[in-house]
């Protein structure tokens, strides 16, 4: 039955929030092969809002600790997330667009830098909104592969994605321009 299905994928998002076992377009796939777009769209929208709020409160209670020292390794990146040693909003935003980020690392990051966790989660869902609309057309359309149905939404998410990925190096670029500028004006 559907309900049963349902418990699955949501036990398919929490193993995944858990370990690195499978990519989430996977589950978002699946969820979209047995329910309607629409359907499969709240859903996989509420499973992400899970794991986004899980790895938040890990990061959250656990506090800076190695994920944060991992970072230290580049500055550039760190400093453009760090934003005031509270987060920045637009870096959430870029990374959360890109699909292939570790959701789970950047979710643990915020949380550990006590991020505004209503903001937090405004951001991080609204970004994931067109990809999970894309990945509901993209698993309807699984057993269709050489339709326009299946290749339209495939080749939005890889223009979406090459669009995000040029936003986010230009600013990451810019960011560590300015900081390395206010640097040399300190010293």
């Amino acid at each position: 039955s559907r309900g049963l299905i349902l418990i699955v994928i949501f036990l398919l998002f929490l193993l995944r929030s858990l370990s690195m076992m499978y990519p989430y377009p996977m589950v978002f796939i699946i969820t979209a092969m047995v329910f309607p777009p629409y359907q499969s769209f709240f859903i996989n929208v509420a499973g992400m809002a899970f794991t986004f709020a899980f790895r938040y409160y890990t990061g959250y209670e656990m506090g800076e600790g190695t994920l944060n020292f991992a970072l230290k390794k580049y500055p550039a990146v760190m400093q453009a997330m760090e934003e005031d040693g509270k987060g920045n909003p637009i870096i959430l935003l870029a990374l959360r667009m890109v699909p292939s980020l570790p959701i789970n690392t950047i979710s643990h990051f915020y949380g550990s830098l006590e991020y505004s966790f209503p903001r937090y989660m405004l951001l991080s869902v609204g970004a994931y909104i067109p990809k999970l609309i894309s990945y509901s057309f993209i698993g309807e359309n699984v057993y269709d592969p050489f339709s326009a149905d299946f290749f339209v939404p495939m080749i939005v998410l890889l223009v979406f994605t090459a669009i995000c990925l040029l936003v986010l190096r230009s600013f990451l670029g810019v960011s560590w321009k300015i900081r390395k500028k206010k640097n040399s004006e300190n010293s």
